[in-house]
């Protein structure tokens, strides 16, 4: 299947034909739909653009996943997970209890990626590593993590 008939499937699946409501699984009631973590669905595109430790319990990250959202210097901070999932930079699982970073909520309007997590001991592998004295670093899409600014 080339990218043209893959887009033309997803077109298709969007406007279903009139009479697609009776090929439908019927919706049980009163059941309630759990909403999935967004940490637990595995996404490639997702990507941290760069990272600047803020302090030492906070990171300001640039957050980027085009299917999703983005933000720029977005305020990350350090918790214990409260539920499983998977580490937005290595994909590494999350269980309850660990070190994370997640962004901080400071109103009612929740973040779209505010269930996101990166692991504590990732984070500090990757930035200590590859800053070599400076505060921020560059995650590119390859995965690679170099400092930013001048050498």
């Amino acid at each position: 299947m080339n990218e043209f008939n893959r887009w033309e499937r997803v077109i298709s699946l969007l406007n279903p034909p009139l009479d697609a409501d009776r090929w439908m699984v019927p919706r049980i009631r009163g059941r309630k739909d759990v909403p999935v973590s967004i940490s637990s669905i595995p996404r490639r595109r997702t990507a941290i653009v760069s990272a600047e430790r803020n302090t030492d319990s906070s990171v300001l990250l640039s957050w980027s996943d085009p299917t999703h959202c983005r933000y720029d210097e977005q305020r990350w901070i350090i918790a214990k997970a409260r539920t499983v999932g998977r580490c937005a930079l290595t994909g590494r699982v999350i269980r309850c209890g660990d070190a994370i970073y997640k962004p901080q909520i400071r109103c009612a309007k929740r973040p779209a990626n505010s269930r996101e997590m990166v692991l504590a001991s990732a984070f500090d592998e990757f930035l200590p590593r590859t800053l070599r004295g400076r505060s921020k670093a560059v995650y590119d899409s390859s995965g690679d993590v170099r400092p930013l600014g001048p050498n």
